[in-house]
């Protein structure tokens, strides 16, 4: 057990590592081994052969591993690298580079960002992005004759909503 949100470093040959609760940078080498980070403020984890499972970090996830699935559930960027797995990056907001050798590459961004991603056999899943804007007008029309003499005439507001989400490589939408 340690305090939330104290920097933490485990080094293991061989075995799991589980990291619960919110830390601050979280730094995890092993030789073989499951390792699951659940929250921190920064993540960088290195290993041999074994998944890798992190759940929130604020600032940046880095992993490497030679072998193994390495999934991010929300990460505010990624430098994601394996020979040999699937990555999934299932909520990025900044800078992504994610490489492997043989695998499989899901990403989906929150926002526009810089992407670098690459495979030399395996398949990349397009990355998704969903935007969304509201805005909002009203039409006002003063009422009391004093206030119309001194006031514009009207003014005019609007209500729109503008959606934008990439369902695949080949199928897109925009509502407005």
């Amino acid at each position: 057990r340690v305090p939330s949100g104290v920097d933490l470093v485990v080094g293991s040959d061989s075995g799991r590592v589980e990291v619960e609760g919110p830390l601050g940078v979280v730094a995890v080498v092993t030789e073989s081994g499951r390792i699951t980070v659940e929250q921190a403020a920064a993540v960088d984890v290195r290993t041999s052969s074994g998944a890798v499972a992190i759940g929130r970090v604020a600032g940046c996830s880095r992993v490497r591993t030679n072998s193994g699935r390495v999934t991010v559930d929300e990460t505010a960027g990624a430098d994601v690298a394996t020979n040999s797995g699937r990555i999934d990056l299932r909520s990025v907001s900044g800078r992504t580079t994610a490489h492997c050798v043989s695998g499989r590459i899901d990403l989906r961004l929150d926002v526009a960002a810089d992407v670098e991603v690459e495979t030399v056999s395996g398949h990349l899943v397009r990355p998704q992005c969903v935007a969304g804007s509201v805005q909002l007008d009203y039409l006002g029309v003063p009422t009391e004759r004093m206030a119309r003499a001194q006031a514009f005439d009207g003014a005019t507001v609007e209500l729109s909503l503008k959606l934008a989400m990439d369902f695949s490589e080949h199928v897109s939408s925009n509502v407005k």
